[in-house]
């Protein structure tokens, strides 16, 4: 894996080994749930561009340049995060329809880097 590399998914059960092969540093992002009750989607973004993210529970955390996030049922409130700081959005903000929908785009209309996760109840399709 590379800092650039797309989030890789396995079971939290799964022995796992790891070794630096160049002495450097690691930041390591997990997200785990439980797999009888929900499903979440972890997605790398790095675009200056407006998208979405919908879930029952969201969370974008930067990594890299500014993020602005709001709530589409409330646009005119925006928060902006800068590196290493996460939004957690849940249903409280979601109004009546119990779903939470994030926009997020670039502060200052540079390309910037996040992690987006969003969770949904169900079942996991996959271990």
């Amino acid at each position: 894996l590379r800092a650039d590399s797309e989030p890789f998914a396995f079971a939290g059960d799964t022995p796992v080994f790891a070794e630096m092969v160049d002495g450097g540093t690691v930041t390591d992002f997990n997200v785990m749930t439980r797999r009888s009750r929900y499903t979440h989607k972890l997605e790398r973004v790095s675009s200056a561009a407006t998208a979405h993210l919908t879930g029952e529970v969201v969370f974008i955390y930067c990594i890299d340049g500014h993020v602005s996030c709001c709530n589409v049922n409330a646009p005119d409130v925006f928060l902006a995060l800068s590196p290493g700081q996460i939004l957690i959005a849940d249903d409280a903000v979601a109004g009546d329809s119990h779903r939470v929908t994030l926009q997020y785009s670039s502060v200052d209309g540079k390309p910037f880097q996040a992690l987006t996760i969003g969770i949904e109840a169900g079942t996991a399709v996959n271990g």
